[in-house]
């Protein structure tokens, strides 16, 4: 069982083993979306607010395309859509699972895994530039 918690703190959601053997082929498929398709200058642009955003949360280091495990992309009790990544490796005590926030659901299943792609591109991106975890002046000088 994977948890990930929720943004007031009180409740976790639970992803079940079934999730997860099905998230891997999801992931796997957008994997290899993401890896066929060039990234380009405009790409970084785009992306950048968000990944020196997410460079300052604690699991920022460990959202690297090899420490992700699967994708779950799950329908709430209000028929709106979350994505979580499940990794493969945190430290003891921390959450396994990283995904949108919770206050910003997706509308159906399809716009979550647009989203879902989105995250993998900017992970993507931070590893290529090298980025994730570098101080915010320096993800600031880079001239893309």
């Amino acid at each position: 069982m994977y948890f990930t918690p929720l943004g007031n703190g009180a409740n976790s959601v639970h992803i079940t083993d079934k999730q997860v053997r099905r998230g891997k082929k999801k992931l796997a498929g957008l994997l290899a979306k993401a890896r066929k398709d060039p990234l380009t200058g405009q790409d970084a642009r785009d992306a950048i607010p968000e990944i020196e955003a997410d460079r300052r949360r604690p699991l920022a280091r460990h959202t690297r395309l090899k420490n992700l495990l699967s994708l779950v992309v799950q329908e709430d009790e209000h028929c709106k859509w979350h994505v979580d990544f499940i990794l493969k490796r945190v430290p003891e005590g921390w959450p396994d699972t990283v995904g949108t926030p919770v206050a910003r659901p997706a509308q159906s299943e399809k716009q979550a895994l647009r989203r879902a792609y989105q995250m993998i591109r900017e992970f993507q991106l931070a590893e290529q530039l090298g980025i994730v975890g570098l101080p915010g002046h320096v993800v600031a000088a880079y001239q893309i």
